[in-house]
């Protein structure tokens, strides 16, 4: 017999045993002892270093292993104890569904960080789906580790000396949501919004990149929020949200998921957060009517506060250059106990020079419920100079009734004229051996080389290339979400007819495992991706004389990357060997390890080697670790082989204080060629006209460098254009000034 909460359950022999041998396992998840002929998630075990020692990094193995009958399927791990100290390094469990079968395990590995001796708690909650249930179950576990204050003494050797302290890393980026959340029972054909906090857990910024649905939108669909359809900069311990519609079609327990894709930091590995949606459709229930009650006395009801809606002003949009646009995001609450209907909007006087180009309000007939927000993005698109206001009336009902309420939103902004600035005389180059020399039109064969610090064509002329990079042109081929009615090639015509580019970068991505069909590594890369994507535009710019820059566009530490980089360049040099318009970038970013020594010996000179070995003729341009920006060992240690260019990356946070530091004489001395320069206030890179883009365009021109500005796009920063392929411009904005660079170099030399 055997008992269990004061009840007995008779069982033969081989059941007993069965059910205690489970037992002994132990049951760590929220369900109890019978859940295990389900399928139920376990953790076994916990390996981590026999000693933990302060300001140091730990590696804890943490075993996660079905002890049920049934399969798991294993969904997000979050951190809810102990988020600062410990993050996911890596392991097999992943950070998607991976289906365990009975006895089957994965694992966790954790990175633990802490920065002083004590005890420190670490909690975790796992979400699984048992068998082909579709209710979210989870593991909860709470655990202390012991830290101690210094590593252990090493033992005397002959030469000793002290071990380095390893730095304290900061936390990636990382974010993660608040579930589950359900929307519970919703009457069919009526609508629930839940709205969703997504928090950046990290010590640095995410990019959101996107979000879907898995398996279609189907019942659920997202109507607002602050966190966007992509694009949006989420800083260190920042939120945002996502205001998520169930609307039920027909009775039954409805369950799908919401994926969130977002880059941690300045890198492109993307991730991925899960978020688990639920909720039941139930059909109205008429009441049957009751005789009425006696009334009875009852406490005075407190009243509740009707629906209000509320807005931050005044908001300014300041300064703007006329002929250009700036927008504003005005957020309206609902600060009332009960729900606002909004009417309408419209401007009073008529619609003049602000007009609402978007946002979560719409025009007419949303439901805002207590304590929720929708938004309005207003654009002032000034034509003269000189200050404007107007009022922008919006109107709703408050409840159920149909008493128009009115709230008012005084606009302001500024008309300024743009400032031309007095163009300054091309400096006189340094002067070489050769003849000093004058204007670089491109040669009959357009075959270029390097001799000193320059690069010069066939005549023997110093070619001073400017230009600019696109987007991905996969992306731009096959996105149109992001990018509506553009193509790679209908960009690189732009750029190259209209503003006069006389070089485009062209960056290639290397692609991402959570996007198996995309990038030069997926599904559809390699010879398809070459064929479809690149040879059109390098063909379209080669018959006009124009250089093309075939970047492995790599944002990642390099450290075990050369297999891909050969097998990249293997397939691409010999393609272009012949056309002297194409120039080749082995690896865009290599970051970490920070040693220009190890990278030139295991990446950099393989590389070229290989590359040469393909293309005798073609310039290769070489960066360098900490996102090509630290390049001063290439002087005393510099690459071997003819046609060498090195890159610089150099954006506003670097100029000019880091200038003699990351790159040293090695500047002054070695041909470089800066394949991305530019800026944006308030975006990626931040700067300015004034304080980087003028004196940093001077320092470019007297060092007789070749550049293309990042980016020729409106997503990925710092932009040229805004999303409506509108030229950003003005203090801010690079738009207007990399194009009037541009048409001063086309006048000056063709």
């Amino acid at each position: 017999m055997l008992t269990k909460n004061g009840k007995v359950f008779p069982s033969c022999y081989y059941f007993l045993t069965f059910l205690c041998f489970f037992l002994l396992l132990g049951c760590n998840s929220e369900t109890d002892v019978p859940s295990l002929l389900e399928g139920t998630l376990t953790l076994k075990n916990v390996t981590q270093p026999s000693s933990i020692y302060a300001q140091s990094v730990a590696e804890l193995d943490l075993k996660i292993e079905n002890t049920g009958l049934q399969r798991v399927s294993v969904g997000e791990f979050v951190i809810t104890e102990g988020a600062d100290n410990f993050r996911i390094s890596g392991g097999t469990c992943g950070t998607s569904l991976l289906e365990l079968a009975p006895a089957e395990s994965c694992n966790y590995l954790l990175e633990f960080s802490p920065s002083a001796e004590g005890v420190y708690s670490l909690g975790f909650t796992l979400g699984y789906y048992s068998g082909d249930s579709t209710v979210l179950k989870q593991l909860k576990m709470g655990l202390q580790f012991q830290v101690v204050t210094s590593t252990p003494v090493p033992t005397p050797t002959p030469t000793p000396s002290p071990s380095p302290v390893p730095p304290v890393l900061p936390k990636p980026g990382e974010l993660v949501v608040d579930v589950p959340l359900i929307h519970d029972d919703t009457l069919i054909n009526n609508k629930k919004e839940i709205i969703y906090t997504l928090k950046n857990i990290g010590d640095e910024k995410v990019r959101i990149d996107e979000f879907y649905f898995e398996g279609g939108a189907k019942l659920f669909t997202v109507t607002g929020g602050t966190c966007g359809s992509g694009g949006l900069v989420l800083q260190a311990k920042a939120t945002c949200t996502y205001n998520v519609t169930f609307a039920p079609t027909s009775i039954g327990q409805v369950s799908q998921n919401l994926v969130v894709g977002y880059y941690p930091g300045d890198s492109w590995n993307w991730l991925a957060i899960t978020i688990g949606l639920q909720g039941t459709g139930i059909q109205e229930q008429v009441p049957v009517p009751t005789p009425t009650p006696i009334p009875t006395p009852s406490p005075t009801p407190v009243p509740t506060k009707p629906g209000e809606l509320v807005v931050d002003v005044p908001l300014i949009h300041g300064d703007t250059l006329i002929n250009n646009k700036k927008q504003i995001i005005y957020t309206l609450k609902n600060i009332g106990d009960e729900k606002v209907r909004i009417d309408e909007f419209y401007f009073e006087g008529g619609a003049k020079l602000f007009t609402v180009t978007g946002g979560t309000c719409g025009s007419g007939g949303l439901v805002l419920q207590a304590k929720a927000t929708c938004t309005y993005n207003v654009t002032f698109a000034p034509t003269s100079v000189g200050q404007v206001s107007q009022n922008m009336v919006v109107g709703y009902y408050p409840g159920d009734t149909w008493k128009w309420v009115a709230v008012t939103i005084g606009l302001q902004g500024t008309g300024i004229q743009e400032q031309v600035p007095v163009p300054t005389p091309t400096p006189t180059p340094t002067p070489v051996p050769t003849p000093t020399p004058g204007p670089n039109p491109n040669p009959a064969d357009g075959r270029l080389h390097v001799e000193g610090r320059y690069i010069k064509n066939s005549n023997g002329d110093v070619v001073v290339l400017m230009g600019v990079n696109i987007a991905d042109p996969e992306h731009l081929n096959l996105k149109p979400w992001e990018r509506p009615n553009v193509t790679a090639m209908s960009v690189t015509k732009n750029a190259v007819e209209n503003f006069h580019a006389k070089v485009i970068r062209l960056p290639i991505h290397p692609g991402s495992p959570s996007y198996p069909n995309e990038g030069w590594f997926g599904a559809n890369g390699g010879q398809k991706y070459l064929d479809d994507h690149v040879k059109p535009l390098v063909n379209y710019l080669t018959s006009l004389k124009i250089y093309t820059i075939i970047d492995l566009h790599y944002v990642e530490d390099w450290s075990g990357k050369f297999p891909k980089v050969a097998a990249f360049w293997n397939l691409v040099a010999p393609q272009f060997k012949d056309n002297p318009y194409v120039i080749y970038e082995i690896y865009n970013e290599p970051i970490y390890p920070d040693d220009w020594n190890k990278w030139k010996s295991e990446i950099a000179q393989p590389a070229v080697d290989l590359v040469r070995g393909h293309a005798p003729e073609n310039l290769i341009i070489v960066g360098g670790p900490l996102w090509s920006a630290h390049m001063a060992g290439a002087l005393a240690n510099p690459i071997v082989g003819k046609n060498i260019v090195y890159t610089a990356h150099i954006y506003s946070n670097q100029w000019p204080t880091h200038i003699a530091k990351n790159f040293g004489q090695a500047i002054e001395e070695l041909p470089f060629f800066v394949t991305e320069w530019g800026f944006e206030t308030g975006g990626t890179e931040g700067g300015n006209r004034t304080g980087y883009g003028i004196p940093f365009a001077q320092w470019m021109a007297d060092h007789q460098f070749s550049w293309t500005a990042w980016c020729f796009d409106t997503r990925w920063g710092p932009r040229m254009f805004d999303g409506n392929w509108n030229l950003l411009g003005g203090e801010g904005g690079m738009g207007t000034f990399v194009q009037d660079l541009l048409l001063q170099n086309h006048l000056n030399n063709y």
